[in-house]
């Protein structure tokens, strides 16, 4: 089976399209499938890791305009896979739709959509979303979807990379005391959320936790970060890494925010204090946070480091209930999310 991805990473967008792809590519290629993807490449895009794992890259250059055409586009990824002729097409981009989709469906065998916004038409086979949110994804979606499409909604097709469910095969939270806490706020951060959050956690009765911060390949500010790591104390600054899964296995809390890295530590179990550092992010931050899932402190642009530092110290006043929104999360999501959505995409052909 041959399958092609169209997703993309950048300063501006994060890298979380792209990783959700590649969990996704990988358990496609464990079960024979070649995966190609066509991405574009903006500044502070991720080429380098999908070329490292071994996948196909069809380079398209960024556009002069930041906003993407969806014509030109289209255009693009068709003269990409002219010689391809994917039985597959996989597109995960908040600036393509319904539109975009029905230009690639003569050169493509089947479309599948990965979406988290229901804000939008889509022409497609299946659509996927993996979040959690207040409203059942078949009313947020009504009215968007070809009415013969098929539908993965909920953190039960999260897509983690393998790594995750062979994490959990060796290990389960046992959450005794708070003693280390994870900053990690994604790849870019261009707002600096994650100085918001040591800021918070220099507080004095928040001090004296030890934290760790990962930042992520695209993280501007991390000369200023260091300064507030320094003046903290009990701060180790580092990052990019290949993976979260060393530094959530080694935490009791953490403070990040919501996007896809929310369906990693709930695979940990491992309890948050979330904030939204973009509007899309809101709607699964405050889904999570009804479920019992996450804290959620809200928006961060809105936020102080006194009042991030009122959510996280009430969070962390109250072990019973982190100890239940661990084993909570830990039920919620498996790890075994992007196999389950391969087996789908098989299965079809």
């Amino acid at each position: 089976m041959k399958v092609a991805i169209r997703a993309d990473a950048s300063t501006r967008m994060g890298s979380g399209h792209i990783r959700r792809c590649l969990a996704l590519a990988q358990a496609l290629r464990r079960h024979g499938a070649t995966v190609t993807f066509v991405s574009r490449a903006w500044p502070g895009h991720q080429l380098h890791s999908l070329r490292r794992e071994g996948f196909g890259v069809e380079e398209l250059p960024p556009p002069a305009n930041p906003v993407l055409e969806q014509a030109a586009d289209a255009f693009a990824t068709i003269d990409r896979l002219k010689y391809t002729h994917p039985d597959w097409l996989v597109v995960d981009h908040y600036e393509l739709d319904a539109t975009w989709e029905t230009a690639l469906r003569p050169h493509v065998k089947r479309l599948m959509v990965i979406d988290d916004l229901a804000n939008r038409p889509h022409d497609c086979d299946i659509l996927l979303d993996q979040t959690l949110t207040d409203t059942p994804g078949e009313v947020r979606y009504r009215g968007l979807l070809p009415a013969q499409c098929a539908t993965l909604f909920g953190p039960r097709f999260a897509l983690l990379s393998e790594e995750y469910a062979r994490y959990r095969r060796t290990a389960r939270p046992q959450l005794d005391n708070i003693q280390r806490v994870l900053v990690s706020m994604g790849g870019s951060d261009l707002d600096d959320a994650t100085g918001l959050a040591v800021r918070a956690m220099s507080e004095r009765d928040l001090a004296g936790l030890e934290l760790d911060v990962v930042v992520g390949a695209n993280y501007p500010h991390r000369e200023r970060l260091l300064g507030l790591a320094s003046t903290r104390g009990r701060t180790t600054v580092r990052g990019p890494l290949p993976s979260l899964t060393e530094a959530m296995a080694g935490a009791h809390l953490a403070v990040g925010a919501g996007g896809s890295t929310s369906w990693e530590r709930l695979c940990f179990g491992l309890p948050a204090v979330l904030v939204s550092i973009a509007d899309n992010q809101a709607p699964s931050c405050r889904g999570l946070h009804a479920a019992g899932l996450a804290f959620y402190a809200g928006d961060a642009a809105a936020l102080t480091p006194g009042t991030l530092a009122a959510v996280i110290r009430d969070a962390v006043s109250r072990l019973e209930r982190l100890r239940r929104m661990s084993r909570d999360a830990w039920s919620t999501v498996d790890g075994l999310g992007a196999p389950r959505v391969a087996t789908r995409l098989l299965d079809a052909i």
